[in-house]
């Protein structure tokens, strides 16, 4: 039975609201933000193995830890160097934030009804819009309650469930809540399923906001984007906001202005210390060794008695075991890196080439430093990540990622003003990893039978098609082209072409290698770029989207660089030519043929000639390139000189 919206909700909400109370703790000692130098002789592994409290991690130069008490009289006995950044990290990180809150107009919060408070009675409730939460900008456990509670009861277009569910409850009793997403349907549903959740760690708010963000963006979306569309009408999709309540609602306790740095869940532990590293207690690899997690109660990283041992991981666990979804997202900070598996040891997947495929996609367009934790942060057992994809006895395989949002600058609790950047720039990885779960098509290549588009001359476009998605296209796959700049045009207008059905990750030319006609106006100044999208349909209300662009013009080579050798170039120490690399058959240049480039270096590599561009009116330098670049600190620049000096 399909009850309606607000009875239903306040059936289900008015029990899950509430929670056994538990005594205020004293304040802890502050946090300290200490960077520790690595070399040679004090290696990261020698700090994993300590099992600091490790905030960020520059590979060969530094780790910045957060220190506890006894932390730095563990450092000086590893005679390790180091400096304190910050002796007071919550009180400063509050402080920053409400200095920037007091600095800007208070915005009006919305009025929702909710059933936010622990008695479970339904109110009229003041929610702050997002970036102006009552937590240094960020939404308390009872905002969280109440975006939820609005979601369900604002939602006229059976697109949010009837219910938020509670899948599990804490130690200290609170709800852990669930919100479906997805175009009504009857079970049994065979939709793929999408997961999500946030605040695994009770420090990291700003995953919770970057949630919430994607799920305004989709369905705002709905009635105007095809794409939106489809992703609601042809996913099931779940998201967990808070994972770890208690951790939160004692952050909030202790720090009410954000700022908190408790990590773990509140299990009272043997010895007197608190919580459980709920990122290092799921059960695929599990203690595999003691770099990736601690048998040591009061570490941060602590692991637990056993796999599983918390309510938060079995809830967890139990609901990924039912919804068996497809691929995930488990949202963490921060370190601009988007982690996958492996992260117990730095062993790549099997299926390592759909990973990278997918991460090329996920990070176009950002600094975030996509792969394996071990390879690009540091390893961890027991986490989240490598059970949802190494378990396949309990449930099919789930590819899932971790965001870790924000830089070292934003830290844990990032300024009110970077929540909505930081939010934005996750929305593309959040899209794909929807998409992915079924079929996605995407451009893998085009081309032009008459080698260019002259202006006033038509020309034949051909689209090669590729589904990145782990579903298979439904039946009659087809393109239209729709011209996006003005002078471009595809005739005859709104015409489709076929393409046969795609298996996962496979790719096709159109059937019968049809092509799109094409044409630029002959206003179009020769030279200039126009773009198309394309757009894919299918039965079932298939739809993707993706551009081709297209230079006008039949343009005059000037340099077509074979990357046989480096003689018309001079280059900096370094550089060379790779012949023999299976991934990229034909030659090209590295600034580091053999390995990593060297710290502080700045490679260069210059052409010897001069170009004479005084014929055209557009220069264009297409190359093909490829970049592994460490964020904040490198970067790769093409320049072009008028005098050879400037």
């Amino acid at each position: 039975m399909h009850l309606p919206r607000l009875l239903a909700a306040a059936l289900a909400l008015c029990a899950s609201s509430l929670f056994v109370p538990t005594p205020s703790p004293a304040a802890p000692p502050p946090t300290k933000l200490v960077r520790v130098q690595l070399d040679l002789g004090l290696p990261l592994d020698s700090i994993l193995a300590r099992h600091f409290d490790i905030a960020s991690v520059k590979r060969g130069a530094w780790v910045d830890i957060m220190a506890h008490p006894g932390d730095e009289a563990l450092l000086q006995e590893l005679g390790a160097p180091y400096r304190v950044i910050d002796d007071a990290v919550e009180q400063h990180y509050a402080e920053r934030a409400q200095r920037e809150l007091a600095a800007r107009p208070r915005p009006e919060p919305a009025k929702v009804l909710s059933a936010a408070r622990p008695d479970g009675v339904f109110r009229i409730e003041s929610l702050p819009p997002v970036g102006s939460g009552s937590m240094g900008g960020y939404w308390t456990l009872a905002e969280v309650k109440m975006k939820l509670d609005s979601l369900v009861a604002g939602d006229t277009r059976d697109l949010v469930a009837d219910k938020i569910d509670t899948v599990g409850w804490t130690i200290e009793g609170r709800p852990i809540w669930r919100l479906k997403l997805g175009k009504y349907a009857a079970d049994p549903d065979p939709r793929p399923a999408v997961y999500y959740s946030a605040l695994t760690h009770a420090r990291e708010a700003e995953g919770m906001q970057a949630l919430f963000w994607f799920v305004d963006d989709l369905l705002a979306r709905y009635d105007t984007d095809a794409f939106a569309k489809y992703l609601l009408d042809q996913r099931l999709i779940s998201v967990c906001p808070v994972v770890n309540p208690d951790g939160y609602a004692y952050n909030e306790t202790m720090n009410p202005a954000g700022g908190g740095q408790w990590r773990k869940n509140r299990r009272p532990n043997a010895g007197g210390s608190y919580g459980v590293d709920l990122n290092r207690n799921f059960g695929y690899m599990w203690g595999y060794d003691n770099l990736g997690s601690s048998g040591t109660p009061s570490r941060d990283d602590y692991r637990g008695t056993a796999a599983f041992s918390e309510p938060e991981t079995q809830a967890q666990r139990d609901l990924v075991a039912a919804l068996k979804p497809v691929t995930g997202i488990s949202f963490h900070t921060y370190s601009d890196d988007f982690l996958h598996p492996w992260g117990y040891a730095n062993i790549a997947p099997t299926d390592s080439a759909a990973w990278y495929e997918w991460n090329d996609e996920a990070t176009l367009g950002s600094t975030y430093i996509a792969g394996l934790g071990p390879r690009v942060l540091y390893v961890t057992n027991g986490d989240f990540n490598d059970w949802s994809y190494g378990d396949t006895a309990m449930k099919p395989r789930c590819y899932s990622w971790t965001p870790e949002v924000g830089n070292d600058a934003d830290g844990f609790w990032p300024l009110p003003s970077r929540i909505v950047p930081l939010a934005e720039e996750n929305l593309r990885k959040c899209y794909l990893v929807a998409a992915i779960a079924g079929p996605w098509v995407r451009i893998e290549s085009s081309s032009l039978a008459e080698g260019t588009l002259d202006a006033g001359f038509p020309a034949h476009l051909a689209v090669r098609a590729r589904n990145r998605g782990l579903g298979a296209t439904p039946p009659n796959l087809a393109a239209t082209l729709v011209p996006l700049d003005a002078g471009a045009g595809v005739y005859p207008s709104g015409n489709t072409v076929a393409y046969p059905a795609l298996a996962p990750r496979t790719s096709a030319d159109a059937t019968g290698d049809a092509t799109f006609i094409i044409a630029a106006t002959d206003t179009v100044t020769p030279g200039r770029l126009v773009r198309f999208e394309v757009d894919f349909t299918a039965d079932s209300g298939y739809f993707s989207r993706d551009t081709v662009e297209v230079i006008v013009g039949r343009p005059t080579v000037l340099l077509a660089e074979p990357c046989n050798a480096l003689t018309d170039w001079t280059s900096s120490a370094g550089w060379g030519v790779v012949a023999s690399d299976a991934d990229h058959p034909d030659h090209y240049f590295t600034d580091s043929p053999a390995g990593n480039y060297p710290n502080s270096a700045n490679l260069r590599l210059i052409y010897k000639g001069r170009l004479d561009l005084t014929a055209g009116v557009h220069a264009w330098a297409v190359l093909e390139a490829k970049w592994f670049l460490e964020q904040t600190y490198d970067g790769t620049v093409v320049e072009a000189s008028l005098d050879s000096v400037t």
